[in-house]
């Protein structure tokens, strides 16, 4: 039988394993997603794209310089109108990169770098007809063009310190978010080897029941061992196929196989070989007396006899590899024993029945000659006697009717005894039975001075439906044992 504190404690166990193995998974999949996130920022800060940010904002400013130097170069003759628009058109190039580049999408998001980057586009706009223009009216427009690039300078420079604080603050952000990230992910490692920590304590903790279970197992196997052993009943256990798999001492005596020769027969060769034992013990199914309690079958011993036997079988273990102990008692000696009382007992009530009957027979013969002194006592009553004579004459007759009243008692019994008093119903008037009674028990109340009354039923009742003679002999019962008992007193008999 499965100790109940053991059943409580399995499923438990399996839902605290399925509870950890829940929070150890969310764990790992929330530092296997922070450490993306961390991997993914790293690498965003690492990449070249803020080098080309910077740089690029930065050469806005060179770029517009240089043009700004050709622009001068050409107007003193140093220089050369190719060099110009070569450097115009770098310039220009330069702003759409700004302004058409996925990278200076958060850049042109910024009302301060798109208002300086406005009048940078501005500027080109204006002046691009001029520089794709005839050389002469490009030499003529020099001057002008100089005045309006340097004042262009301090817009390019402008957007550039916009663009690279923007930048920084961006990548303060994600160095933020990094450090975020990392201390979430920090919190989680610790929450992780927490529960790691708890969940090997607990392992420990089980373990440690595990252990005490087992030595509790070993020492409750070896109990059982013992009890097995020396039992005093075969115990015989079976597996599904109805194969003998352990065979105790006392089932060694009881059929005279030793355990080595019993172990590995089939079940059904140990009970009488009828349809009963081949069905209880078939190697297809479980027994049909399993679970039934005792029943009674005959067992076959080694050598051929049979006797019978008391039998019980109970599972041990549920499924395929079930195990079924059988407990078998030999009831050769019970049973003769019950015979010999079964015989006892015949013979005490025969022996009762034939005391019975000696007693109603005795009682027939002594009620004839005692009728007959009776009667005799009534024929003497009537010739001539002295006072005295009469007085002891009365004396006998009294002592008759008691002795008649005795014996007619013993008749009674005795034939209730040996079962020949029928019991027969019939309307009684009780008060005039009550009142015989009473009549034939008071010349013996009145010997001993006592004061006999009747009372009779106070709703004036008094037809009844019972055996009057039976009625009438316990009526004289009581009464005869109240005038027995009492002296000088009163006796009522009261009836409701």
């Amino acid at each position: 039988m499965a100790d109940p504190v053991l059943s409580r404690f399995l499923p438990l166990n399996r839902l605290r394993v399925a509870l950890a193995a829940l929070v150890l998974l969310a764990i790992g999949i929330g530092i296997s997603f922070l450490s993306f996130d961390v991997m993914r920022q790293i690498k965003a800060e690492s990449e070249t794209k803020v080098d080309n940010l910077q740089w690029t904002l930065s050469q806005i400013e060179v770029e517009l310089l240089h043009l700004v130097l050709a622009i001068d170069a050409a107007h003193d003759g140093t220089g050369s109108l190719a060099d110009l628009r070569l450097k115009f058109d770098v310039f220009y190039s330069r702003l759409n990169t700004l302004e058409q580049g996925s990278l200076f999408a958060g850049l042109r998001a910024s009302p301060q770098f798109a208002e300086g980057f406005g009048q940078l586009r501005q500027f080109m706009a204006a002046n691009a007809p001029v520089i794709d223009g005839p050389d002469a009216e490009l030499r003529a427009n020099l001057d002008g063009l100089s005045t309006k690039a340097k004042t262009m300078i301090a817009q390019a420079r402008r957007i550039a310190l916009v663009g690279v604080g923007l930048m920084a603050a961006a990548s303060d952000e994600n160095r933020n978010g990094v450090e975020r990230t990392l201390i979430q992910a920090g919190i989680l490692t610790a929450a992780l080897v927490a529960s790691l920590l708890a969940m090997v304590a607990w392992l420990l903790q089980l373990y440690r029941f595990n252990r005490m279970r087992a030595a509790e197992n070993l020492a409750t196997l070896s109990r059982l061992d013992a009890v097995v052993a020396t039992a005093l009943e075969a115990l015989v256990t079976v597996d599904a196929r109805g194969r003998i798999v352990d065979f105790n001492a006392a089932a060694s005596q009881t059929f005279g196989y030793s355990q080595t020769e019993a172990v590995g027969l089939d079940m059904a060769e140990l009970v009488a070989p009828d349809p009963t034992g081949a069905k209880l013990f078939s190697t297809d199914a479980a027994p049909e007396i399993e679970g039934q309690g005792r029943v009674r079958l005959m067992a076959r011993r080694k050598d051929g006899s049979v006797f019978p036997a008391e039998v019980a079988i109970s599972r041990t273990q549920p499924g395929d590899n079930a195990l079924y102990v059988t407990f078998l008692r030999d009831l050769s000696t019970q049973l003769a024993a019950e015979k010999a009382l079964v015989a006892a007992r015949d013979d005490a009530l025969a022996g009762e029945k034939a005391k019975a009957d000696l007693l109603v027979v005795m009682s027939h013969e002594i009620r004839t000659p005692l009728n007959g002194m009776i009667g005799t006592i009534e024929l003497l009553d009537s010739t001539d006697l002295q006072p005295h004579q009469r007085e002891y004459l009365r004396i006998m007759e009294v002592s008759g009717q008691l002795l008649m009243h005795h014996v007619n008692d013993v008749l009674d019994i005795a034939r209730l005894d040996s079962g020949k008093a029928p019991f027969r119903p019939e309307p009684v008037d009780l008060n005039g039975l009550v009142r015989e009674v009473i009549e034939n028990q008071m010349p013996a109340s009145r010997e001993k001075a006592n004061k006999m009354t009747y009372l009779p039923p106070e709703d004036g009742r008094s037809l009844v439906v019972c055996d009057g003679a039976q009625l009438r002999q316990v009526l004289l019962n009581l009464v005869g044992n109240a005038v027995k008992f009492t002296r000088g007193g009163s006796i009522s008999v009261k009836v409701t």
